[in-house]
């Protein structure tokens, strides 16, 4: 289950909205609050008929996830463009082939080198046994007496 808490749920009404999920889990907002929770907990909010119908009245706006996360969770287009506050989007990072992949030649020389400078000592465990305690029979304390009489 993901845990993240990076859903931003925001309160845009002037009045508290009450958001249920289908875990009968309840969700608190004051007018103008937000609150972050993750996309699970979202998607189990928006499977929520009742929270659904906040979310349609345009009382509750969503930001940090991108559309194609609420696409996932079953929203159409128009949903997720009046549920949607800001979207996140993801960062395209490029970095030249040949600078990889001498970055790796070079750690891995180093590594080479520092594995064998370093010494490998491999201690054994220690046993300790346990000295062998003989148990003895208890014997019986009650004494019994006959009543039959001699």
């Amino acid at each position: 289950m993901n845990t993240e808490r990076t859903v931003v749920i925001e309160n845009i009404g002037d009045a508290y909205v009450s958001l249920r999920d289908t875990q009968k889990r309840t969700y608190l907002l004051k007018a103008g609050a937000k609150m972050r929770i993750s996309a699970s907990s979202l998607q189990d909010i928006l499977d929520s008929l009742g929270s659904k119908r906040i979310f349609d009245k345009g009382n509750i706006k969503i930001g940090n996830i991108t559309r194609e996360e609420l696409y996932n969770m079953g929203l159409n287009e128009s949903e997720i463009d009046l549920y949607l506050i800001d979207e996140i989007k993801p960062a395209v990072v490029e970095v030249a082939k040949e600078e990889v992949a001498e970055e790796v030649e070079e750690t891995t020389e180093e590594e080479v080198e520092e594995a064998v400078e370093e010494e490998v000592v491999i201690e054994e465990p220690v046993i300790v046994e346990k000295p062998v305690v003989k148990k003895t029979a208890k014997k019986s304390t009650k004494k019994t007496i006959n009543k039959k009489g001699k």
